[in-house]
């Protein structure tokens, strides 16, 4: 496996555990930033290691997830998680701030479903 690859995986794990460690401490919009970040990192992994080519230019979910071989049951999860990017770090994105847009549930929702990715 190419070293490339290694790595996106390797920071894309790092984000999902540091993800889940935001949860706890309740910073619910950080941790679902780090779930969008997460997931595009995996997915750049994979479309490396599959397509044996450099890294997309690319920060679309949807896009990554069509390029690989990830299953189309994520691809609506793909669809909303994408925005998150933005909507989760500028407080002029949304008329709510971030740190309102991410509840407990809403922020548990994503962590299940970006753990489902990785998995799956």
């Amino acid at each position: 496996m190419r070293q490339e690859v290694r790595d996106w995986w390797e920071t894309a794990t790092s984000d999902f555990i540091a993800a889940k460690n935001s949860f706890l401490s309740k910073d619910f919009h950080v941790a679902a930033f780090l779930c969008q970040q997460a997931v595009e990192k995996a997915l750049k992994a994979v479309y490396i290691l599959e397509k044996k080519s450099v890294q997309p230019v690319s920060h679309s979910l949807l896009y990554l997830g069509r390029e690989t071989s990830l299953p189309k049951s994520f691809h609506s999860f793909l669809r909303e998680l994408t925005p998150v990017y933005i909507n989760s770090r500028y407080t002029d994105a949304e008329i709510m701030m971030p740190q309102e847009l991410y509840t407990k549930e809403k922020t548990e929702e994503i962590l299940r479903k970006t753990k489902e990715v990785f998995c799956g």
